[in-house]
């Protein structure tokens, strides 16, 4: 867990956390296939709950349904958090990932000054444009809960070149900033956003967690796309996102869907 030239300042961003939090342990890499895949690793060889990975560069980074997640050295925050302290259900997990992109949000909002968004059930956004990402990941012994990884890919700056052709949405947050930051001011802010949602979580519910979903949300109210898990292609009016972290959807012709963790939307 040491500092690297040039890289994040790690030894600066650890003692912030003690044992027991999200960040308590980080585990600091230059270069990583998926920090999600180190996490899970990790998390089969014992890993505390609260360990966090940290890498410069993802050769390797994994979005949602298998898509490729641009993360290049020295241009984000590309990190996967191990949550492995409290027992959760399978049908709560898609509250992970809204934890994820709500803490994404604020970290961005209170370090950077950017007032960020989310649309529905992972990206962190500006308006058309997406900041940030979630994909959660976790592991089950038949129903009882083992773990989750929380990976988080935020862009805040732009990466030599631009970012490539194939993704004409991708923005990185120095764009728009409001004020001048540091990558470690967003990591602090993230993980500092993660306990304290994840905390609540565990204890009282989604009830809070759902209701700052919906403040942020930037889907609720318009028409979406929908392409959902069995390969059905649907126009329709998002209504609201339910108590399971579920977005309902209602078609033209009066038809209501929920869509859950294998759907998606345009």
């Amino acid at each position: 867990m040491a500092r690297a030239r040039n890289g994040l300042d790690i030894d600066a961003i650890a003692p912030r956390f003690p044992e027991g939090k999200i960040g308590c342990r980080i585990e600091y890499r230059r270069t990583v296939g998926s920090t999600n895949d180190l996490a899970k690793h990790l998390a089969a060889d014992g890993a505390i709950h609260g360990t966090v990975v940290v890498a410069e560069e993802q050769i390797a980074g994994r979005g949602r349904s298998g898509r490729r997640w641009f993360s290049p050295a020295g241009c984000g925050i590309w990190c996967s958090a191990l949550l492995r302290r409290d027992e959760i259900d399978p049908g709560r997990i898609l509250w992970l990932t809204h934890m994820g992109a709500v803490a994404g949000a604020r970290a961005l909002e209170s370090a950077c000054g950017v007032a960020a968004g989310v649309k529905w059930p992972n990206d962190v956004v500006l308006g058309e444009k997406k900041l940030g990402g979630v994909l959660t990941e976790s592991s089950f012994a038949g129903s009882r809960f083992q773990y989750a990884v929380v990976g988080m890919g935020i862009n805040l700056l732009a990466p030599p070149g631009g970012f490539p052709e194939a993704l004409p949405r991708a923005a990185a947050a120095a764009d728009t900033a409001s004020r001048p930051f540091r990558r470690e001011d967003v990591l602090v802010a993230l993980l500092a956003g993660l306990n304290e949602r994840y905390e609540e979580f565990i204890s009282t519910g989604p009830a809070a967690l759902r209701e700052e979903l919906c403040g942020l949300s930037t889907t609720l109210g318009k028409t979406v796309l929908v392409s959902t898990s069995d390969g059905r292609r649907i126009e329709g009016y998002a209504l609201e996102i339910d108590r399971t972290g579920a977005l309902l959807v209602e078609t033209a012709g009066g038809e209501r869907l929920s869509l859950g963790a294998g759907d998606s939307i345009k």
